[in-house]
């Protein structure tokens, strides 16, 4: 079985929604270097109230996307979906669902 393709940055850069249940955010991946990856544009307050108030930085993997800290330690990483979303499970609290858009 093989891995599916990298994507390119610029495919999954843009406006994206990031909810747990209600709660939901806007953010924007975006291809500006940050370190090693790329910089995320969103409210920290909101984020915050996410559990991911230090997300600054995003990555493509081939199964998902990988939300960074300054300095590149991955925070949340949230696997694509079939349906084109990409979702996180986290015990004792609702998934996170980030949705282009």
């Amino acid at each position: 079985m093989s891995m599916p393709a990298l994507p390119e940055a610029s495919d999954l850069a843009g406006q994206w929604t990031i909810a747990e249940g209600s709660r939901t955010c806007r953010l924007t991946l975006t291809t500006r270097p940050a370190g090693r990856d790329h910089a995320v544009e969103a409210d920290r307050a909101c984020l915050e109230q996410l559990g991911l108030g230090a997300v600054v930085a995003w990555r493509p993997a081939s199964d998902g996307i990988g939300l960074a800290a300054a300095g590149g330690r991955t925070i949340a990483f949230l696997s694509r979906r079939p349906d084109g979303a990409h979702a996180l499970s986290r015990p004792g609290r609702a998934d996170l669902v980030l949705r282009r858009g």
